[in-house]
């Protein structure tokens, strides 16, 4: 029986999971696993930071392949998100903002997750892949999910810290807390487990795959 290929891509705090299964790929097909990071350096060991303790990171990276020379290809999470998902480059017209819809601004693109449906795959979308989650949601098997849990578990440093936003920088439209925090508390309580736990389980679901 050939077995299945899956793909999961982790993608700082959300991912696609992709799995083809049946006669459709030869048995010594492997599975991928594609993790990205946006918004955030290479800083991990596996990349010769040796000051990092990442080490689940560096024992993943030794047993697939480590991307060298990916960079980001316009300095904004939702247009870089649209390049990368649609191999297309960002341009005066297209691709400039957080805002960016991949469908929209490069119409009759065959996106990374319609490809792989394409192709036979299952194709699952776990937390922030496009910056809108209906962008090209015909490439997924089912509708893109999101944790709905709160970023900030310490209310009250979190307010403090909007208020503070809100007076120093008054003209924005939004304002959010420190960009990280020390909680005394269980990290599923995060959407970063949240999204990794639901992982797992599709994992696991198709691993029992035929």
């Amino acid at each position: 029986m050939p077995q299945p290929i899956r793909l999961l891509a982790l993608w700082a705090f959300f991912g696609l999971v992709l799995s083809a299964t049946g006669d459709l790929w030869a048995a010594d097909r492997q599975n991928v696993l594609f993790i990205a990071v946006d918004d955030l350096r290479p800083q991990l060991a596996c990349y010769g930071k040796s000051f990092m303790k990442t080490p689940h990171f560096d024992r993943l990276a030794s047993r697939g392949v480590l991307f060298e020379r990916a960079y980001c290809m316009v300095p904004t999470c939702g247009a870089s998100r649209a390049a990368l998902m649609t191999s297309v480059r960002p341009a005066r017209d297209r691709f400039t903002t957080h805002l960016t819809w991949a469908q929209d601004e490069a119409r009759g693109m065959v996106p990374l997750n319609t490809q792989f449906k394409n192709s036979g795959y299952t194709t699952l979308s776990l937390g922030k892949v496009y910056h809108h989650p209906t962008d090209h949601a015909d490439g997924w098997s089912e509708p893109a999910w999101r944790s709905r849990l709160p970023a900030y578990q310490d209310l009250e440093a979190s307010e403090k810290d909007i208020a503070e936003n809100k007076r120093r920088w008054p003209e924005k439209n939004r304002h959010r807390g420190a960009a990280y925090e020390s909680f005394d508390g269980p990290e599923d309580n995060y959407p970063d487990a949240d999204t990794t736990q639901r992982a797992l389980g599709h994992l696991k679901k198709l691993a029992g795959s035929p």
